[in-house]
């Protein structure tokens, strides 16, 4: 039985922008999609489709990668679809970003939805989901700033309801016992190999 032997090849190297090479805004996000991804071979504007951004520890550009090619108006993507390019460039963050073929660049609740589920499969992974741009052409009437940012959506939505508030206040007091209950396992783990290695180098009595 013979099995394949796989590699991860490069499929274009494109131009970027000095300003580009670190991306710390959800505009740089934008002008990345607009001068890079749109300019690329796959790009297609009459179809949605889903690009991942793949940032290092600075956050500066590492690539970025199609996962999912919709209609013209919905794309899905699976987390594990959007996390392997991500895990590939050993990347340590990301940003999503999605078109919109009318250009109309609304955060619908289907958007944020996915977006969670990805950030936290991420986070299981160790690597975090930054944001989720929705983006489209400029249009003075639906969209005069050319993207939406589905976290910016999410804490406008927050704001005017008390349950999610409260509801995220309890996540988040969950998530930090989580990792503080992490942190008190690897400090036994260490303690343990550090007892184990002490233990092997006892000489041992004629």
């Amino acid at each position: 039985m013979n099995i394949p032997e796989y590699k991860i090849v490069a499929v274009r190297q494109a131009p970027l922008p000095s300003e580009m090479i670190q991306m710390t805004s959800n505009k740089q996000a934008y002008e990345y999609w607009r001068d890079v991804i749109k300019t690329g071979p796959n790009y297609r504007e009459d179809i949605e489709q889903l690009y991942v951004i793949m940032l290092n520890e600075s956050a500066r550009v590492l690539g970025h990668a199609l996962v999912s090619m919709g209609t013209s108006d919905m794309t899905l993507a699976r987390a594990k679809e959007v996390l392997r390019p991500v895990l590939l460039a050993n990347a340590s963050s990301f940003i999503l970003v999605h078109n919109h073929p009318n250009n109309d660049t609304h955060v619908s609740e289907p958007d944020r939805q996915s977006t969670s589920q990805i950030g936290v499969s991420a986070d299981i992974m160790g690597v975090r989901l930054l944001d989720h741009i929705v983006v489209g052409e400029v249009d003075p009437l639906v969209n005069p700033n050319g993207y939406s940012s589905v976290a910016e959506s999410v804490e406008e939505k927050m704001k005017t309801n008390p349950l999610a508030i409260a509801f995220f206040d309890e996540l988040k007091k969950a998530w930090q016992a989580r990792k503080e209950d992490k942190a008190e396992f690897f400090d036994e783990l260490k303690k343990a190999v550090k007892a184990r290695k002490e233990d092997k180098a006892e000489p041992v009595p004629a």
